[in-house]
This record gives structure tokens, sequence and C-alpha cells, in this order.
């Protein structure tokens, strides 16, 4: 890249500041959309996921589609983190509403799944750049990951309390 370790290092960081920040950012957008704009519960969750799952598919397709410098790589995918970082503001909240108490069980089922997707994710992305030579075609298949989730969750997140029982202060 041409340049210090200060600035390596604060490039580094910029992705994670942005996801820090853009959760913070959506957590307080959904509360607005919540208590200002009387939006239900599902219809603001649908907007955080889109937001987070069509974000990272664009970022993704412009990494895809451009050949750009490192730095410009660098901000792409700081995109991607930020955007994505929208989730928790959709997905993560939404378990806590539909499942009550038992929302820590289904969110630890759901992060060990990710884990593992993400080891053998890991291991196909090596192989991918290794018989390609590059990163683009692992690009498409993040986007289009990103892509079929999105719309998999428009289509089945229903709103539906899972446990009654379990659910005491919904929205």
């Amino acid at each position: 890249l041409g340049a210090s370790g200060t600035s390596l290092g604060v490039l580094s960081a910029l992705p994670w500041t942005a996801t820090a920040v853009a959760g913070i950012l959506a957590g307080q957008l959904a509360d607005k959309l919540l208590i200002d704009k009387r939006w239900s519960f599902q219809r603001v969750r649908k907007l955080m996921m889109t937001i987070a799952t069509a974000g990272p598919a664009i970022f993704m397709l412009l990494l895809y589609f451009s050949s750009i410098s490192p730095l410009m790589s660098t901000l792409f995918l700081t995109g991607v983190l930020g955007t994505q970082a929208f989730s928790y503001a959709g997905f993560h909240t939404y378990v806590q509403e539909v499942a009550g108490a038992r929302s820590g069980a289904i969110l630890g089922l759901t992060n060990t799944g990710s884990i593992l997707f993400g080891i053998v994710g890991n291991v196909v992305a090596g192989w991918l750049v290794q018989t390609t030579g590059s990163f683009r075609t692992l690009f498409l298949v993040t986007a289009l990951t990103y892509t079929s989730c999105g719309v998999m969750w428009s289509f089945l997140m229903k709103g539906t309390i899972l446990y009654p029982q379990a659910v005491s202060n919904r929205i």
C-alpha cells in the first residue's frame, strides 16, 4: 500500500469502527421508527435486515466488478461490515421479541451454526482463491449469499411469538 505502519493500523481498524458506529445508529433508528413513527416491530426488523443483507451484497458486487486500489477495497469492506451491523437491530432483536426468555438459547444455536459455517467458509474461500488466483469469485459468492439470506428473511419472518409464556414485554 505504500503507507506507514500507523496508517495501516488506522485502515485495519476502520471496518470495525464502522461496525460499532453503524450498530449504534441502527439501534437508534429502530427505536425512533418504533416509538416516534409507530412502525410495527416486524416492519422495523425487516428494514434493518434489508440493510444488513442488501448493503453488504452491493459492496461485494462493487468489489467484484471493479479493479480498485487497496484503499478503495478497504473502504468497500468497511461498507460491508458497517451495513451488516444493522443485523443487531434486525435479527438479534427480532429473536428477543419472538422468543423472550428463550432467546439466549436460540441465539446460542444460531451463533453455533454461524461459527460452523464460518469454519467451512474459510476453507472454501481459501480453495476458491487458490483455484482462481483472485478474490473476485469469492466476492460474487458472498454477494449471492447475502442476497439469498435477505430474500429468505423477508419471506420467512412472520413476527409470530414462538413462546408466548416467555415473552413479557412486547412492543
